[in-house]
């Protein structure tokens, strides 16, 4: 049985109040004279303050007689007024209260401890056990842990051991904090300052970016005019291509540089072409063998032209393989279904559309009847079948005329 459980008989003191009688080198309760400690010279500086609230001084007592050899400076009161004095005064880490005290109960004083000193743990000493007031003191006071009278002296010395850790910590954390908010004030000011020069610098760079998307997109139309003049039957074929490709492409959700990608594509998409004779392109006969594969060779020779370029526009792929057909019948490999890149199925319909809708060297523009019946048998076949909805929902709006 632990000393509170056997309490010493306490003897008048003036005025007819019992006092308890104070062990050789106690403070009485009270006072906030610390208990001499078993340590080396030097570690009192070190002791953690903590602070016992209790009216009974017999407990006060009982409890400064178990903490002796522990590395705390205990302080006591024996009522809340008095614990609160305390608190303001000194860098309390722990606070012991008994639950029941005449006037304001250990409730009350661990809620008022929480907003004054919400660094301070809180610890609930109890001589009965009480499920609403212990639900009510986790609540209110947030408390650590509660001590039953009569308390296993092993297992209070643990539980204030626990709590002192707690507290260094909490209190760590918050130096954490404190330095890592110290930091974040430091970085924010920082960014400003970047974000400041970027701004400074922001004109100058979108007028570069300006001048040499202008730069570039004149190269490119230059390139297929190029072409086109090789053969007078797909003059304009190129634009075309591109304005129908981008139409499509905007139907379908594609945003941004890979918006711009299919239209640039559109554009150079024969650029390979410029390899072949002018009477190649422009014979009305059967193309021999020889000749097909010749013709066949366009999409590789024009991704070898466009590849040193470094375009800001993801091009090159959609102009290697532009002919690619849905089911793996098309070239240069083979490729099927979503295995070809987004903007390349695009392409093969634009480019095909454009195709059936003028006049070539070889046979006269066909019939707005053949043009959407090839469309639409060639979909799962030569085409995405979803590319081609979406090309007959913008021939439905009138946004493409055939």
């Amino acid at each position: 049985m632990n000393p509170a459980s056997q309490p010493h008989q306490p003897e008048p003191a003036p005025g007819g109040r019992a006092r308890a009688r104070p062990e050789r080198g106690e403070s009485p309760p009270g006072q906030f004279a610390a208990l001499p400690v078993r340590s080396q010279p030097g570690a009192a500086a070190e002791r953690a303050p903590i602070l016992i609230v209790d009216d009974e001084p017999h407990v006060i007592a009982s409890l400064q007689r178990l903490l002796r050899s522990e590395p705390y400076r205990v302080l006591s009161a024996t009522d809340a007024d008095e614990a609160l004095d305390i608190i303001r005064q000194e860098p309390v880490q722990l606070v012991m209260c008994d639950h029941r005290m005449p006037g304001m109960t250990g409730t009350e004083l661990m809620e008022h401890v929480k907003v004054s000193r919400p660094d301070v743990v809180r610890i609930m000493i109890t001589g009965y056990l009480d499920v609403t007031a212990a639900v009510e003191a986790i609540n209110k006071g947030e408390v650590f842990r509660f001590v039953t009278k009569p308390w296993d002296d092993d297992e209070v010395r643990l539980i204030i051991r626990q709590a002192v850790q707690q507290h260094r910590l909490l209190r760590q954390n918050r130096e954490l904090v404190e330095r890592v908010n110290a930091q974040n004030r430091e970085l924010r000011q920082l960014t400003r300052q970047l974000e400041r020069r970027v701004t400074d610098r922001t004109h100058e760079i979108e007028q570069k970016r300006d001048e040499l998307r202008a730069s570039y997109f004149s190269t490119i139309q230059a390139l297929a005019a190029a072409v086109e003049a090789k053969d007078p039957y797909t003059r304009g074929h190129s634009e075309s291509v591109a304005r129908y490709a981008s139409l499509i492409a905007r139907a379908l959700s594609v945003t941004g540089n890979d918006l711009e990608g299919v239209r640039v594509a559109g554009i150079l998409h024969d650029i390979g072409k410029l390899i072949l004779d002018d009477a190649l392109l422009s014979k009305t006969a059967r193309l021999e063998p020889h000749e097909w594969e010749r013709i066949r060779q366009h999409p590789e020779v024009g991704a070898r032209i466009l590849r040193p370029a470094l375009l800001p526009w993801p091009v090159v792929p959609l102009v290697y393989h532009h002919h690619e057909r849905y089911d793996g019948s098309g070239y240069p490999d083979g490729l099927k279904g979503n295995d070809i890149p987004l903007g390349a199925r695009i392409l093969a319909v634009a480019d095909s559309f454009d195709a059936m809708n003028s006049d070539r060297s070889y046979r006269p523009r066909l019939s707005q009847r053949e043009i959407l019946r090839t469309l639409e048998e060639g979909a799962g076949k030569l085409f995405d079948p979803e590319i081609v909805r979406a090309f007959f929902s913008l021939v439905k709006k009138d946004l493409i005329s055939v």
